[in-house]
């Protein structure tokens, strides 16, 4: 029995949305990392060259 493409469509849409969702949320979590690991590399890299 084949489904109905509205109902296979719905579906797809479904799936594609709650996979960007997830996707979203893991970008936003590396890029605080990423900006959090890069303002403490800035502050160690400052440090270094006056220390020099």
């Amino acid at each position: 029995m084949p489904i109905p493409p509205r109902y296979f469509y719905l579906q797809k849409c479904q799936v594609l949305a709650s996979v960007l969702y997830c996707f979203g949320l893991k970008v936003q979590i590396m890029l605080s990392f990423s900006f959090k690991n890069i303002s403490e590399f800035e502050y160690t890299a400052n440090v270094q060259m006056e220390l020099e």
